[in-house]
Formats: C-alpha cells, sequence, structure tokens
C-alpha cells in the first residue's frame, strides 16, 4: 500500500498477481455522476504517472465485446472495475408514500437473495431493506430512509 491516497484513493499493489488497485470515491466533493467516472479515471491514471506507476491507458469502449473486456493481443492490461455502488436518491410529495415504497421493497420476493429488513425500535416502520446475496453475508443493495439517519 502507498503510505499516501492518490486522488483521494488508497493505492495497494500485489506483486505476485501484477494486481494494482485503487479504492476510494471518484469525487472527492460530492457522489461521482455516472458521465464523470471516465474522467475520474484519466486523472487516477495521470496522477499515479506522476509517481512513476504507469498503469494500461487505452479507449475501454474499443475493446469492449458481450462478456467482458478482450483486449486485441490477448496481453494483459486493465482488468476492469471489481465493484461499483451506485446510488438513487427518490424524493416522494408525502412521506407515507416514501415509507409505503420502502415496505413494498422489503416485501418483494426474490429468488436467491435473502431479505433482512431493520424496522423502528419498539415499531413496525421500516427503515432499512438489505438484499443479500443467498449465503446472507453478501450485500447486494440497500434501500433506507434517509430521514431516520440523520
Amino acid at each position: 500500500m502507498l503510505e499516501e491516497r492518490v486522488s483521494g484513493h488508497v493505492v495497494g499493489w500485489f506483486p505476485g498477481s501484477r494486481l494494482l488497485f485503487a479504492e476510494g470515491h471518484p469525487s472527492t466533493q460530492e457522489l461521482c455522476k455516472a458521465d464523470g467516472l471516465p474522467g475520474a479515471l484519466d486523472a487516477l491514471r495521470e496522477d499515479l504517472a506522476d509517481l512513476g506507476i504507469l498503469p494500461p491507458a487505452f479507449d475501454m469502449r474499443s475493446i469492449w465485446r458481450p462478456g467482458g473486456f478482450r483486449l486485441p493481443d490477448g496481453g494483459t492490461g486493465f482488468g476492469g472495475v471489481r465493484r461499483l455502488d451506485t446510488t438513487v436518491d427518490m424524493s416522494f410529495d408525502h412521506p407515507a408514500e416514501g415509507l409505503a415504497a420502502l415496505a413494498g421493497v422489503a416485501a418483494l420476493p426474490l429468488p436467491r437473495v435473502k431479505t433482512q429488513v431493520i424496522r423502528e425500535v419498539g415499531g413496525r416502520q421500516v427503515e432499512t431493506v438489505y438484499l443479500r446475496g443467498s449465503a446472507g453475508r453478501t450485500v447486494l443493495a440497500r434501500w433506507y430512509d434517509k430521514g431516520t439517519l440523520v
């Protein structure tokens, strides 16, 4: 691991597998919009290059094929994004509508997904809904009422 952050990211290296990784938020000011991700990746690459770390650089759109990225020469290069968290804020005209939507998510019957519902202390109102993988450890999604987290 590098001692200092690069473009707000924790950067590390696994020499055995030749894997370079960067963990963090692409925007330090606010959540990054989808169209800002390519620019954030370019900025991270430039800041890494300033430190003498030269990850592969090429236009990812030119090598996308159904099933994943394929380098033209079959060589090594950018491995892709391992995890990408996305968020959407929804607002409702009345608080009861938002709570009804949250309760509706909690009631969805999803195959091979475990639903964990967190309710208000001493009450029945749904505050958070976790959708977890079949083993129950991996969080696939989280829905929550921002008003209860303040």
